[in-house]
């Protein structure tokens, strides 16, 4: 199976920690926004373009989606890069588990997905 990739991050837009689905959409010159992650999240839940775990698939960009405990209705989404590290409203990281430190480990329940936002990311071929 090969993916092609259809749209590119510009990670080079501002990062406002705690702004993590704003970071994500500018990237990606979203047409919509949703109001929270959580929110994206669970309607890519609900089309079934959400794959649990950390392992997104290598050689593409990708979006990953967490929840966040102790604030239920926020969520937390960042970028996986083709090599698998992350770029994220925070910063750059090694992996989910350095990101999720970073943040003071209130993540949890981790998934990746190519949509966001109505945005597809990629695509197998």
């Amino acid at each position: 199976m090969v993916r092609q990739q259809l749209v590119v991050p510009d990670i080079t837009v501002e990062r406002i920690p705690g702004w993590c689905l704003s970071f994500v959409d500018v990237a990606l010159g979203t047409p919509l926004m949703s109001d929270t992650a959580q929110i994206a999240y669970d309607y890519e839940i609900d089309a079934d373009n959400v794959t649990a775990g950390t392992n997104a698939p290598a050689g593409v960009w990708s979006v990953g989606f967490a929840k966040t405990e102790g604030y239920p209705m926020i969520g937390h989404v960042w970028f996986y890069a083709p090599d698998g590290h992350i770029e994220d409203s925070n910063g750059t990281f090694a992996n989910y588990a350095a990101m999720n430190d970073a943040v003071g480990g209130v993540l949890s329940h981790p998934a990746w997905s190519n949509h966001v936002d109505g945005i597809n990311l990629w695509i197998e071929v």
